[in-house]
């Protein structure tokens, strides 16, 4: 029975975690430009993530939140590429003053588990000047 409790504390545990919105940011560059498309030097490099669990592929349970970077939202479908582009380019203006971002990129991907559940996720990227 102990086995079984740390288990699903486990589960819960890492379910309740991974469905969530995380943002991760470079600030230096040493001085070297990072794209030939910039008049400016670069202000920010940011990487947005979004997660969550779904049922049959397409049921959400919990995942990334829209509203607010390192928060969770149950049962809305928020993993998709246009939602974390609308987060990067909010923090990029509100969180650096960044008036302009390229080399915007986008990666999605979904995994399948057993027991009918799977995890979706979508990656975005850019370079932000001011």
């Amino acid at each position: 029975m102990k086995k079984f409790l740390r288990t699903a504390a486990a589960a819960a545990a890492v379910v309740l975690t991974a469905g969530c919105t995380t943002m991760e940011v470079a600030q230096k560059f040493n001085g070297l430009p990072v794209s030939e498309k910039a008049a400016t030097p670069p202000t920010v490099h940011m990487n947005v993530s979004m997660t969550g669990f779904y049922f049959f592929g397409c049921l959400p349970i919990i995942t990334g939140s829209v509203g607010s970077v390192d928060k969770c939202a149950l049962f809305k479908n928020t993993v998709k590429v246009e939602h974390a582009v609308s987060v990067l380019t909010r923090e990029a203006r509100t969180q650096y003053s960044c008036t302009r971002i390229y080399d915007l990129k986008s990666n999605t991907r979904t995994f399948h588990l057993p027991l009918l559940l799977s995890i979706k996720s979508v990656e975005v990227s850019a370079t932000g000047t001011k």
